[in-house]
């Protein structure tokens, strides 16, 4: 009787031990998490702050300009606007609540 108990207590002390590690382990893994959206959010906010300076001391015929005397052959990532029978707008509904 006496064995079992301690047996017992044992198992219950190792489970315990094991919970609380596992525990432990996602309270790190939570830690790194924020710590790496906090440093995401710095890595962007440093970004748009290069962007903005960047847009504001550079114009585009300047832009133009170091683009053709580096002879670099760029190509534009959106393509031109859509024109004519390209372009889609929303339609006005009757008053029928969407019944024809």
């Amino acid at each position: 009787m006496y064995g079992k108990l301690m047996a017992l207590i044992l198992m219950a002390t190792l489970a315990a031990a094991v919970l609380l590690t596992l525990r432990h382990q996602r309270y790190q893994a939570m830690h790194e998490m924020v710590r790496l959206h906090q440093q995401i959010q710095a890595d962007r906010q440093a970004l748009w702050k290069c962007q903005s300076q960047l847009a504001g001391e550079l114009s585009p015929k300047a832009l133009a300009q170091s683009v053709v005397q580096a002879k670099l052959a760029l190509e534009p990532l959106v393509g031109p606007p859509a024109t004519g029978d390209d372009v889609r707008t929303a339609s006005v509904q009757s008053n029928n609540h969407g019944h024809p």
